[in-house]
């Protein structure tokens, strides 16, 4: 091989014999460019670099800088698969007859030019390519993978521009298959990230960079049930005369999205709301209050006859006096019938109830665990009881007489009972049973008392 010895240090390259336009100066293994004007010089022509002591030019550094690898632009691009047999040594496609190339989204081709291949049904075969023979009647077209992109590592992020198309020209496409990449194996797909090939549909209209929408064009049909959200709706912007009153069914408002914050004040009155419409399934146990019903709305005619049952009031304790205020009173009762604020019917004339009789529930077929009470338990009651006479602090200067309901409790626990507050009484109709025992008893003893006389 042919070899040159430069003795000297410096290199000129002179542009007219006499005056320098670069020079290139030697010292200690270190290479120094120099231009005629500013005192640097470019470098151009620089190939992508494959080892650590290569050049690297700056679109290539820019590239790495911000994560893509671009390459230089392409002619054109492909927008279908283009057909012939891929040469993995070569890195080539070869057609499988005699013919030339032709056009590339409508683009005609020339030997040399650069093409994006990115519709390959192989995808492993997208890539840059430049035509190596543009074929004709008596060779067939050779595609060739260009210097730049026929690396496993050149392809990673890899970027390019198309100059022409008619449908991807001045579109900017970028290899998104991630990295490592086997050359050949790993499918590549190049996604568009520019383009100004936007075009309008039905209601839109682009023209440059800006995009409308065609007033009007927007119906029922182009919004889809589950498309429009609250989300999507600025507020106040359905308001009742933007509704019909056709366009409100009992089929488009589920059942839960009516709630109280989306009823205007008044919205909902009787004249609205029709007789079949109110159910009992339809209103829910806790939703009807007080504060919901108006005075003297719920009468008497409005109440079913079996519409109040044990179960509906709930357990004995279900129904309070403070859930009974107010709510019976006055002309509400016969006129000598009370009730007290502590709870107690009264009769408004005596401070007291009469009636010809007072029975309890006392079938057998109501009771279990039945046993006589017996002399001996029956004497242990009545002794620990200790009638007193007292005055009630509300009703004073009138004697009473009874038991201490906190006495009581230590004779037998089932004769009292108390309040949820605490406050005790005394079941005085269940005292008679030990009573009665206990006349027995005297009576029994007052016979053998005879007999023994």
């Amino acid at each position: 091989m042919a070899t040159s010895v430069l003795q000297n240090q410096v290199l000129n390259f002179k542009y007219d014999g006499t005056n320098t336009d670069a020079k290139l100066t030697s010292s200690n293994s270190t290479f120094t460019f120099e231009g005629r004007s500013s005192g640097l010089c470019t470098l151009a022509g620089i190939a992508v670099p494959t080892s650590d002591n290569h050049a690297a030019s700056k679109t290539y550094v820019d590239g790495l800088v911000n994560g893509v690898n671009w390459k230089a632009a392409v002619k054109a691009a492909s927008t279908a698969n283009v057909a012939g047999t891929y040469d993995s040594g070569a890195l080539t496609i070869t057609a499988g007859s005699n013919g030339a190339i032709g056009n590339l989204d409508g683009v005609t081709l020339a030997a040399s030019d650069r093409i994006l291949l990115k519709n390959q049904t192989t995808a492993s075969q997208n890539g840059i390519y430049k035509v190596t023979t543009v074929g004709d009647g008596s060779n067939a077209y050779v595609l060739t993978r260009t210097a730049d992109a026929n690396l496993a590592a050149e392809l990673v992020s890899c970027a390019v521009f198309v100059e022409q198309g008619t449908v991807n020209s001045d579109a900017g496409y970028v290899q998104t298959a991630n990295s490592p990449i086997t050359l050949d194996s790993t499918s590549l797909a190049f996604t568009t990230f520019s383009t100004n090939k936007l075009t309008g549909s039905t209601g839109i209209t682009i023209t440059g960079n800006a995009i409308s929408v065609t007033a009007g064009s927007i119906g029922t049909t182009q919004l889809t049930d589950a498309n429009v959200t609250a989300g999507k709706l600025a507020a106040n912007s359905v308001e009742t005369a933007k509704i019909l009153d056709s366009n409100v069914t009992t089929d488009k408002i589920a059942n839960l999205n009516v709630t109280s914050g989306k009823l205007a004040a008044d919205s909902v009155i009787t004249a609205k709301i029709l007789d079949s419409n109110v159910t009992t399934d339809k209103v829910a146990d806790l939703n009807i209050t007080a504060g919901k019903l108006a005075a003297d709305s719920v009468i008497t005619a409005k109440i079913a006859d079996d519409a109040v049952t044990n179960a509906k009031l709930g357990s004995d304790i279900s129904i309070t006096n403070s859930q009974l205020a107010g709510s019976i009173a006055g002309g509400k009762l016969a006129s000598d019938i009370a009730i007290s604020t502590s709870g107690t019917i009264v009769s408004t004339h005596n401070d007291g109830i009469t009636a010809k009789s007072f029975t309890a529930n006392s079938d057998v077929r109501l009771k279990k665990n039945i046993e006589q009470i017996g002399e001996e338990r029956a004497w242990k009651v009545v002794g620990a009881l200790n009638p007193c006479n007292y005055e009630f602090k509300d009703d004073p200067d009138k004697e009473r007489a009874g038991f201490i309901a906190q006495q009581v409790v230590f004779a037998n626990p089932s004769l009292t009972q108390s309040d949820p507050s605490g406050m005790m009484s005394v079941n005085y109709i269940d005292v008679i049973p030990y009573l009665v025992e206990c006349v027995k008893s005297l009576k029994k003893e007052v016979e053998e008392l005879k007999n023994q006389s």
